[in-house]
C-alpha cells in the first residue's frame, strides 16, 4: 500500500470515528453532551465493590462486548482482526488493568478500558456521566474495531477517556492513588 493509500484510508476511518461520535451526541451544545461526572478506569479498577449494574469484575468482557466472542453468528461473515477475539476470555478487571501497547491489539487494550469505565459509569446512578446508554457505548467500542484502524479506534478511546475524566471527578470517592495519579 502506498503511503498516499495509508493516509487516505487513515483519513476515512478518522471521519467515520467522528461521524459515529456525533451520532451519538444529542442536538445540544458540547457542553451539556458531557456529563460534569466520570470515574477513571483507574478507580474502577481499585474500588470493585462500587460497581453497579450487576457488573462484577469476574464478567466476561465478551459478556458486554459480546462481539469479542469468536462464535458469535453475527460475525459470521465480516472480517474480523483474529487479535480482537483474544479478549473474549479477560474479564471486565482485566480490561481495567490494560495499558496498550503497538499494532491494533494495543489500540484495541486502550479503547476496551476506556469502554469498560464508561460502561461502569453509565450503569451508575450515582455518576452524572456521558448522556449515551450502555448499548451506545458497546456500539462505539464496536464500531471503531471493525475499522481495524488503530487512528479510529485510538480517537474513540480518547473521546471514552475525556469522559470518564469528567471535570467535576468522580462523585464515589478518591479517585486518585497517593501518588496523586489516577
Amino acid at each position: 500500500m502506498t503511503m498516499t493509500m495509508h493516509r487516505l484510508r487513515t483519513a476515512a476511518a478518522l471521519l467515520a470515528a467522528v461521524a459515529m461520535l456525533l451520532t451519538l451526541m444529542p442536538a445540544q451544545s458540547a457542553q451539556a453532551t458531557l456529563g460534569d461526572q466520570g470515574c477513571t478506569p483507574g478507580y474502577w479498577k481499585n474500588h470493585t465493590s462500587a460497581w453497579p449494574g450487576g457488573w462484577t469484575p469476574d464478567t466476561a468482557l465478551q459478556t458486554p462486548f459480546w462481539f469479542l466472542n469468536p462464535n458469535e453468528p453475527t460475525l459470521q461473515n465480516q472480517t474480523w482482526d483474529d487479535n480482537y477475539h483474544s479478549f473474549a476470555s479477560s474479564s471486565m478487571h482485566d480490561a481495567l488493568q490494560g495499558g496498550g501497547g503497538s499494532g491494533l491489539e494495543g489500540a484495541a487494550t486502550i479503547l476496551l478500558r476506556a469502554g469498560t469505565a464508561a460502561l461502569l459509569n453509565t450503569a451508575s446512578t450515582d455518576v452524572s456521566y456521558f448522556t449515551v446508554n450502555q448499548p451506545q457505548i458497546v456500539r462505539m467500542v464496536r464500531d471503531a474495531l471493525k475499522t481495524q484502524d488503530r487512528d479510529a479506534i485510538i480517537a474513540a478511546a480518547e473521546r471514552l477517556d475525556a469522559a470518564n475524566n469528567g471535570r467535576d471527578g468522580c462523585p464515589l470517592g478518591n479517585d486518585k492513588d497517593k501518588n496523586g495519579k489516577s
